[in-house]
């Protein structure tokens, strides 16, 4: 009896581990779930609930699901959509549809967490897209050829990419937290879209604008440790960038080959990583409009390259290292900016300091000239160098609002209330409250 001992705890060890192996869930993704077009689910013994338009999880599940009917809500219902990892497989698919809300879902390890193609009028909230580094996927959010989505209040987590666009037009991307992505939210050939109120932090790239990506509104939104915290590059133009709060980056905003935009009302602080933090850094870029900004406390408030023909008025620039940088970079116009405890330089450049008398030009801390008449301005100009003199030097600050601290809350109320109101609408057409 006691030879076969050893024998029967083998056996009841190998049964017991057997049988906890049975109770795990495979977390691979082994095919593909179907929302069909007819509304019917393919195959019906997926865990999703339908009732008339709205699909329910009613377990977590480890497959792709492509959604093939318009004018649908899928609830995940706290419920897990969870992938291998690999590249190939989408979480969501939605293409080719239209009015489609997904809300309430955990969604992870898949090359893209929610693929929409060549569909509008969706919306997307109260959804939670990768998680640890293991849990990530490669794209949060991924938009091709689609417009007039709204994308709100959802939570992503070290997604290489947290929100993508290409080829899309008249997107709302609103309050959203973006946190550990290589790029946070991306564009590429897309135009007329609303990125407002979101927390986009510690990522490489906070919001990029590349490859002709043009008439986009960035504004209201709370970037902070990232590498680039705004970036437009390869010929992106007329962008707004608008109330932005930005800080703790290497480099605040950067232009880069891209002309004609809007730089207005953002707080740009303590951008000074690697102690060679940029405020504003603009390069091969012309007919661009800096105004009313907070520029202090960075390693370089701005520093321009090759940068031309454009209005830098209106800015407080305090406490930088160096204020204003100027290389190759001529034709442009620097008028009631207030100029603090930083360093002035230019080389090779030759540009206009002032908006004439009795306008008058820049606030110089270092300053020490008399205003003999009393009519603000000083007496005698400000020299910076031999080709760039400030003719009309303001004796006090220019008085410059303080948007950034008055708008980004309100923007940021209006747009999560805007996005209630657009869910709400979408609930009742589907006769859902």
């Amino acid at each position: 009896m006691k030879t076969h001992v050893p024998f029967l705890v083998l056996v009841l060890l190998l049964t017991t581990s057997l049988t906890a192996a049975l109770k795990i869930q495979p977390v691979s993704a082994s095919g593909t779930l179907y929302i069909r077009a007819d509304g019917s689910i393919d195959p019906p013994t997926a865990p999703i609930q339908r009732n008339g338009d709205v699909y329910t999880f009613t377990d977590n599940i480890y497959d792709s699901i492509m959604v093939e009917r318009s004018n649908a809500i899928v609830d995940g219902n706290g419920y897990i959509l969870e992938g291998s990892g690999s590249l190939s497989y989408m979480g969501l698919n939605i293409s080719n549809t239209h009015n489609i809300t997904v809300k309430n879902v955990t969604i992870k390890s898949f090359g893209c967490g929610i693929y929409l193609n060549s569909t509008s009028d969706n919306t997307i909230f109260d959804v939670v897209l990768g998680g640890s580094m293991t849990e990530r996927n490669h794209e949060g959010i991924c938009l091709e050829y689609s417009s007039n989505n709204s994308i709100f209040g959802n939570s992503l987590s070290k997604n290489d990419r947290g929100i993508s666009l290409g080829d899309s037009l008249n997107n709302s991307i609103i309050a959203n937290n973006i946190v550990s992505a290589t790029e946070g939210i991306s564009l590429a050939y897309s135009s007329n879209n609303s990125i407002t109120a979101n927390s986009i932090t510690d990522n490489g790239n906070g919001v990029l604008l590349y490859s002709f990506s043009d008439n986009n509104s960035i504004s209201g939104n709370s970037i902070a440790r990232n590498t680039y915290g705004i970036y437009s590059h390869t010929y992106s133009s007329n962008n707004s960038i608008i109330g932005n709060n930005i800080t703790d980056s290497r480099y605040g905003i950067w232009l880069e080959y891209s002309s004609n935009n809007s730089i207005s009302g953002n707080n740009i602080t303590t951008n000074n990583i690697y102690d060679s933090g940029y405020g504003i850094r603009s390069s091969y870029s012309f007919n661009n409009s800096i105004g009313e900004n907070n520029i202090m406390a960075n390693n370089h408030g701005i520093y321009f390259e090759y940068f031309s023909n454009s209005s830098i008025a209106g800015n407080n620039i305090a406490d930088n290292a160096f204020g204003a940088e100027l290389y190759q970079s001529s034709g442009n116009r620097f008028y009631h900016n207030n100029f603090v405890n930083n360093d002035v330089y230019s080389y090779n450049s030759e540009n206009v300091w002032d908006n004439g008398y009795p306008s008058g030009g820049n606030y110089w801390s270092d300053y020490n000239g008399t205003d003999a008449n009393n009519d603000g301005i000083g007496d005698t100009p400000y020299i910076i160098d031999a080709n760039n003199t400030d003719s009309y030097p303001l004796i006090v600050p220019f008085a410059i609002p303080e948007f950034p601290l008055f708008f980004i809350l309100p923007l940021f109320m209006t747009a999560t209330s805007l996005a209630v109101i657009v869910y709400r609408r979408k609930t009742e057409v589907n006769g859902v409250i």
